[in-house]
């Protein structure tokens, strides 16, 4: 991950577009807002606030723009050219930064991305975990194949003494929500509904969102392709700044809780 992918800005962004970014991606990491999830998270919100700092400082500042410019098409260059030569995988070869005579700003390394992206997706669930309460009050939580978590009303039952719930939320996190990601999650959740004869509420929530044309087009698709599915929902949201893309056919808990994301952003 280089520093325009870590604040999530394109490599042609102008300076006004990287400070909006960076203010809002530092704010994710105040320490007011990691305080409830332990020592370890904290530490990895430390992290993440001194890696967008360092790529703020960098992109800000036109000439270390333009070096830091020069080194990631040096690498890009170096890739493609080990990857014509070299049949060792590209995880498994050793990159050589180019030669400079003064210090250069260099992006993190693979390794050093995984760290916070653990982190940032411990915060999106925890976020959703609190919003599903908030609207459905006390919970269980239901393993479903695919997904990172489940949510069912605590002690709903139905006739025969089954245990069947009302509804189910799922909830996923990806990098992107897209076309890709919803054709992945899609019969995963038709499944699950089927197999437990439950409506389902999907919460597909990603660092990135594909336009609302393209994502609803695959959901129409997925539904026609696998004979309505109308028992299951799929909200799509960009956990940037928590805006979702809630269907009208929703059901009215999944748009409660789509609210409460956003809520409890402007409430933190």
């Amino acid at each position: 991950m280089n520093y325009y992918e870590l604040l999530g800005v394109d490599p042609s962004a102008s300076n006004e577009e990287i400070k909006r970014s960076f203010r809002r991606e530092i704010a994710r990491y105040h320490p007011d807002k990691v305080h409830h999830l332990g020592s370890e998270f904290q530490a990895l919100a430390a992290t993440r606030a001194a890696d967008l700092t360092r790529a703020y400082s960098t992109l800000m500042d036109a000439q270390q723009r333009t070096e830091y410019n020069r080194l990631l098409e040096a690498m890009r260059r170096q890739e493609s050219e080990a990857a014509q030569t070299d049949p060792t995988p590209p995880d498994a070869a050793t990159s050589v930064e180019p030669a400079a005579a003064t210090p250069r700003p260099v992006p993190p390394r693979p390794a050093d991305r995984l760290v916070p992206d653990e982190f940032l997706r411990k915060v999106v669930l925890n976020r959703l975990r609190d919003a599903v309460s908030i609207e459905m009050g006390a919970v269980d939580e239901r393993l479903a194949k695919g997904f990172d978590v489940g949510y069912v009303p605590r002690g709903r039952r139905m006739l025969f003494r089954s245990a069947i719930p009302a509804l189910a939320v799922l909830g996923k996190f990806v990098v992107s929500v897209d076309p890709q990601a919803v054709e992945e999650i899609w019969p995963l959740a038709a499944r699950y509904a089927a197999e437990t004869s439950t409506p389902v509420c999907v919460f597909l929530l990603g660092t990135a969102l594909a336009p609302a044309g393209v994502i609803g087009g695959e959901i129409t698709r997925q539904r026609r392709r696998r004979g309505g599915t109308a028992n299951v929902a799929l909200l799509p949201v960009d956990v940037r700044d928590w805006t979702a893309l809630v269907p009208a056919d929703a059901p009215a808990v999944g748009k409660a809780i789509a609210r409460n994301l956003r809520a409890l952003e402007t409430k933190q």
